[in-house]
């Protein structure tokens, strides 16, 4: 007995989401039948829930060569850190001559975090002379649980020269124990020199 495949849906999980997987159970024999399988589902991730009425399934009997289908609901935590964890099918069953035997397969899930930037700003100085240059403070807020990569920000204004971006590189999560004393970790930028055309 081994697990052949399986496909989920949807196919991005993310994190709070409620998600299914069908795991394609295949008995390799060509010649005998297997019985009285059972499967148990098993998981290390304590964000990871089964909304099944049990993690134990029972097959009575599944023909030489065949394959069956078993669907599994799952949701997901909102707090479930984004990565890959293993979910894990523990077969047990007999042969034809009451033999018991077994076999273990693994799924893969990739958990993902909803990605949620904010960004702040200086006020602009309300009157300005055209040469002129100043500089503008920019503050970007990784709200959401995983980390983001590769943040540029740019300044699009009428009247400012080109070239007013910066990067900033990667932005950890907000650490929420600190975010609720006002002290967030945030990720700051200065462009310096916008120059007024």
């Amino acid at each position: 007995m081994i697990l052949s495949k399986c496909t989920s849906n949807p196919i991005h999980i993310e994190a709070g989401s409620e998600f299914e997987l069908t795991a394609e159970i295949k008995n390799t024999n060509r010649n005998f039948y297997v019985q009285n399988m059972t499967i148990e589902v098993s998981w290390t991730e304590p964000g990871l829930t089964l909304e099944e009425d049990s993690k134990t399934f029972f097959i009575e009997k599944l023909g030489a060569g065949q394959s069956m289908q078993l669907p599994l609901k799952f949701k997901s935590g909102s707090n479930v850190a984004e990565g890959r964890y293993d979910i894990t099918l523990n077969m047990s069953y007999d042969n034809p001559e009451a033999v018991s035997l077994s076999s273990v397969g693994t799924i893969s899930v990739d958990i993902h975090q909803a990605m949620r930037v904010e960004l702040e700003a200086d006020t602009f100085p309300e009157s300005v002379n055209a040469g002129d240059t100043f500089s503008l403070a920019v503050q970007a807020m990784n709200l959401g649980r995983g980390k983001i990569y590769n943040v540029r920000c740019s300044v699009d204004v009428p009247g400012l020269s080109a070239g007013t971006s910066t990067f900033l590189g990667n932005i950890e999560p907000v650490n929420i124990f600190f975010a609720n004393r006002h002290n967030r970790f945030t990720q700051f930028a200065r462009i310096n020199k916008s120059r007024i055309c």
